[in-house]
Protein backbone atom coordinates (compact mmCIF):
# COMPACT_ATOMS: atom_id res chain seq x y z
CA UNK A 1 0.00 0.00 0.00
CA UNK A 2 3.08 2.17 -0.14
CA UNK A 3 2.24 3.78 -3.49
CA UNK A 4 -1.25 3.65 -3.49
CA UNK A 5 -2.70 6.51 -5.63
CA UNK A 6 -4.65 9.49 -3.27
CA UNK A 7 -8.22 9.91 -3.90
CA UNK A 8 -9.38 11.38 -6.92
CA UNK A 9 -10.50 14.95 -6.72
CA UNK A 10 -11.74 17.08 -9.32
CA UNK A 11 -14.58 20.38 -9.83
CA UNK A 12 -15.99 20.80 -13.01
CA UNK A 13 -17.88 23.88 -14.10
CA UNK A 14 -20.18 24.68 -17.01
CA UNK A 15 -22.54 27.35 -18.58
CA UNK A 16 -24.48 27.63 -21.85
CA UNK A 17 -26.37 30.81 -23.10
CA UNK A 18 -28.97 30.68 -26.04
CA UNK A 19 -27.61 33.27 -28.37
CA UNK A 20 -30.78 32.30 -30.63
CA UNK A 21 -33.33 30.52 -28.96
CA UNK A 22 -35.67 27.90 -30.51
CA UNK A 23 -38.79 29.62 -32.91
CA UNK A 24 -42.26 29.48 -30.86
CA UNK A 25 -45.63 29.00 -32.96
CA UNK A 26 -46.18 32.22 -34.89
CA UNK A 27 -43.21 33.65 -34.23
CA UNK A 28 -40.89 34.68 -37.41
CA UNK A 29 -37.37 35.59 -37.94
CA UNK A 30 -36.13 38.17 -41.03
CA UNK A 31 -32.90 38.48 -42.60
CA UNK A 32 -29.48 36.11 -42.01
CA UNK A 33 -31.17 34.23 -38.84
CA UNK A 34 -33.74 32.94 -40.62
CA UNK A 35 -31.97 29.90 -41.89
CA UNK A 36 -30.78 29.08 -38.18
CA UNK A 37 -33.31 27.14 -35.73
CA UNK A 38 -31.19 27.85 -32.41
CA UNK A 39 -27.36 28.72 -31.68
CA UNK A 40 -25.94 28.27 -27.86
CA UNK A 41 -22.70 29.51 -26.44
CA UNK A 42 -21.19 26.99 -23.83
CA UNK A 43 -18.49 27.20 -21.66
CA UNK A 44 -16.54 24.84 -19.41
CA UNK A 45 -14.04 25.02 -16.89
CA UNK A 46 -12.59 20.93 -16.10
CA UNK A 47 -10.47 20.56 -13.06
CA UNK A 48 -11.51 23.99 -11.73
CA UNK A 49 -9.40 23.77 -8.58
CA UNK A 50 -6.09 22.79 -10.66
CA UNK A 51 -5.62 19.51 -8.23
CA UNK A 52 -2.96 17.16 -9.44
CA UNK A 53 -4.45 13.92 -9.48
CA UNK A 54 -2.39 10.75 -10.04
CA UNK A 55 -4.12 7.75 -12.03
CA UNK A 56 -1.24 5.09 -11.70
CA UNK A 57 1.94 4.52 -11.48
CA UNK A 58 4.73 3.64 -14.43
CA UNK A 59 7.38 1.43 -12.95
CA UNK A 60 10.70 2.05 -14.27
CA UNK A 61 14.02 -0.34 -13.57
CA UNK A 62 17.27 1.20 -13.49
CA UNK A 63 20.34 -0.80 -14.08
CA UNK A 64 20.90 -2.12 -10.44
CA UNK A 65 17.46 -3.82 -10.85
CA UNK A 66 15.88 -1.33 -8.94
CA UNK A 67 12.41 0.35 -9.62
CA UNK A 68 11.21 3.09 -9.00
CA UNK A 69 7.25 4.54 -9.21
CA UNK A 70 6.89 7.31 -11.25
CA UNK A 71 3.37 9.11 -11.34
CA UNK A 72 1.15 9.69 -14.08
CA UNK A 73 -0.60 12.76 -13.57
CA UNK A 74 -3.99 13.75 -15.34
CA UNK A 75 -4.50 16.72 -16.80
CA UNK A 76 -4.67 20.16 -15.01
CA UNK A 77 -7.00 23.09 -15.45
CA UNK A 78 -8.75 23.11 -18.74
CA UNK A 79 -11.20 25.51 -20.16
CA UNK A 80 -13.80 24.48 -22.96
CA UNK A 81 -15.69 26.83 -25.28
CA UNK A 82 -18.34 25.45 -27.75
CA UNK A 83 -20.45 27.00 -30.44
CA UNK A 84 -23.72 24.68 -31.32
CA UNK A 85 -25.81 25.61 -34.53
CA UNK A 86 -29.00 23.81 -35.37
CA UNK A 87 -30.35 24.77 -38.78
Amino acid sequence: GYFRAPAYKRVDVGLSYALLSPLKEGENRYGFLKNFKSIWLGVDVFNLLDISNVSSYYWVTDVNNLQYAVPNYLTRRQFNVRLSVDF
